[in-house]
C-alpha cells in the first residue's frame, strides 16, 4: 500500500477508516470518490486510445 507515494505496511500504518467519517459527511466522501473514479478511467481510456500521429505514418 502506497502512501504519499511511499510504501506502508498496512497492519501497522495509522489510516483513516471509513467509519470514522461522520453520516454527515458520508455523502460528500462517496461523491468525492466516485469523481475520483471516474476520473482515472477517463485518464486510463485516453491513454488506450490511438493517437492521430500514428495514424499519419
Amino acid at each position: 500500500m502506497l502512501v504519499r507515494n511511499r510504501a506502508v505496511d498496512p497492519i501497522t500504518a495509522d489510516l483513516p477508516l471509513a467509519t470514522s467519517i461522520s453520516e454527515e459527511e458520508k455523502s460528500e466522501f462517496y461523491a468525492r470518490i466516485s469523481d475520483f473514479d471516474r476520473r482515472v478511467a477517463n485518464r486510463s481510456m485516453a491513454n488506450q486510445e490511438p493517437s492521430s500521429k500514428d495514424s499519419d505514418v
